[in-house]
């Protein structure tokens, strides 16, 4: 099982690995040929297009995954007529919020953007969330069967062409927004075509007839529909109101920190659609004894993980910006000090919501993000007016600080969880002494961005092998065991071929 675990998750990191590499380039090359406030609009038209799928969703995706993954591995008869059933319905309700993007997107450039010149901003989002949507769906279909060696090939296609395509646009036509805009969306739309070509492969194609939803089916999709509602809001409404309230050089003052934020969430060692994904499948067979212990081991690696990286955002924030960014870019690094609070919080967060929602426990997940959706959209309105961009980061860092603080006593009854915070004290010591590696370093006269970045990883992974402790062991040598078998496949198929 751990094996298995092992492989699922190396897949799914290396996806996250390539959704890190190219959104950090698309934002270190693009910041430094576009001007502030085309890159902020470039940023804004992101946001505006992963927002209307999030919302026209309406938790279609998060219910298809559930459901048809317990079908493909229970080999229900129903499974064709289950993704026939959800995806009628996901793209029903994207073509209609996408189109009517498309004809209001005067409307919308003059309310948001203050100007019908950004008129384009919104055709753009309009037929773009179409072809977004039809990615996201696919991507979480494929996911649902734990076939995350395809996902990982889609996520390389997606991002490389999210970052070949605008560049190229930009070099060769013309530095807009208007074309960095164009290349994206064409990114987005080889990406989709891609996943038409990972579903066919995993499922086959097959016409059913779609039947009536059950109950249960019903009521898991109105939570998520409500879940993915305020998810939304959660994560990408505080780009309209930045828009409304400020300019696009805010916004992309706050993306460019944003982007580091994201970047490190994405290298997280624990993948959230793998925990959701085996969960799914832990729960059709009935092993939640197998899921606490997931849960339990999961917690204690992305924590170890990921307080030593808050610690290094906030003591490198300026060295990291002015690493990656043009000097412009400089104010970013007090909303990326904000933003330094919340890796842990982020990451158990969503891991909690993949939890609850993959146990068909979706009530208590649609609370929590509900909570925090509903504190993002109240403290940007509160606070973005007296803090600006900054104030943004505040909110975002309070909405996923409260909600994972309060779901801790669910967690712990639901999964019988016994808390060691024992287990804090490891990384919260080596975090504290990587950073007087740092302070030591600059005390010596070391001013350079990328020495300085460098001394803090390498100061935390040396502490780490100095106090391995028996479980540790255990899992890298079962780590050890599937680089050595991925080799000895590679090797054999080598071979077959020379044959």
């Amino acid at each position: 099982m751990l094996s298995r675990a092992l492989r699922l998750n190396a897949y799914a990191v290396a996806s996250q690995g390539a959704i890190l590499a190219g959104g950090i380039l698309f934002a270190v090359i693009l910041t430094r040929l576009l001007t502030t406030e085309d890159y902020g609009l470039v940023s804004s038209f992101i946001s505006f297009v992963v927002f209307i799928t999030l919302v026209s969703d309406m938790g279609i995706r998060t219910t298809a995954s559930k459901f048809v993954g317990a079908a493909f591995f229970s080999k229900d008869p129903k499974l064709w007529k289950y993704i026939v059933q959800f995806g009628c319905l996901r793209f029903l309700f994207v073509l209609i919020m996408g189109l009517a993007t498309f004809a209001l997107s005067g409307n919308l450039a003059e309310s948001i953007l203050h100007s019908q010149k950004y008129t384009y901003i919104f055709q753009f989002t309009g037929i773009t969330a179409i072809i977004y949507s039809a990615m996201h769906f696919l991507e979480g279909l494929v996911s649902a069967a734990n076939k995350y060696e395809y996902t990982f090939a889609g996520s390389v296609i997606v991002n490389a062409s999210r970052l070949v395509l605008p560049v190229a646009a930009v070099l060769f036509i013309a530095p807009t927004a208007e074309w960095t805009i164009t290349g994206v969306a064409t990114g987005y739309l080889l990406g989709a075509l891609s996943y038409v070509f990972f579903f066919h492969r995993t499922y086959g194609m097959k016409l059913a007839r779609p039947e009536k939803m059950g109950k249960e089916v019903r009521t898991f999709a109105v939570y998520a529909g409500v879940l993915a509602l305020a998810g939304a809001f959660l994560s990408n409404f505080d780009t309209v109101l930045l828009n409304a309230f400020l300019s696009p050089e805010s916004v992309a003052l706050y993306k460019a920190a944003q982007i580091v934020l994201i970047g490190v969430i994405s290298l997280a060692p624990i993948s959230y659609m793998v925990i959701f994904t085996f969960f799914v499948e832990l729960e059709a067979g009935g092993n939640r004894k197998a899921q606490s212990e997931a849960y339990s081991q999961a917690t204690r690696y992305g924590l170890i993980f990921f307080l030593p990286i808050s610690v290094m955002m906030f003591v490198l924030s300026a060295d990291i910006i002015g690493f990656l960014y043009p000097g412009t870019y400089l104010p970013a690094a007090d909303a990326l000090k904000v933003f330094a609070f919340i890796p842990p919080f982020v990451f158990l967060f969503n891991m909690n919501i993949a939890s609850l929602q993959a146990r068909g426990e979706i009530r208590e997940a649609c609370k929590l993000v509900l909570l925090a959706g509903g504190a993002s959209i109240v403290l940007n309105v509160l606070l973005i007016p007296y803090f600006g961009f900054v104030g943004a980061a505040m909110a975002y860092a309070v909405a996923y600080i409260l909600p994972t603080l309060l779901s801790f006593p669910t967690m712990a009854r639901k999964l019988e969880l016994h808390v060691k915070w024992t287990a804090l004290a490891r990384p919260v010591a080596i975090s504290v002494l990587a950073a007087g590696a740092v302070a030591a370093a600059r005390l010596l006269g070391l001013s350079n961005e990328i020495a300085l970045i460098a001394v803090f990883p390498l100061a935390c992974a040396a502490l780490y092998l100095l106090t391995l402790e028996p479980e540790d062991r255990r899992l890298l040598d079962a780590l050890l065991s599937l680089v050595r078998s991925e080799k000895d496949v590679i090797r054999g198929k080598g071979k077959g071929r020379g044959g």
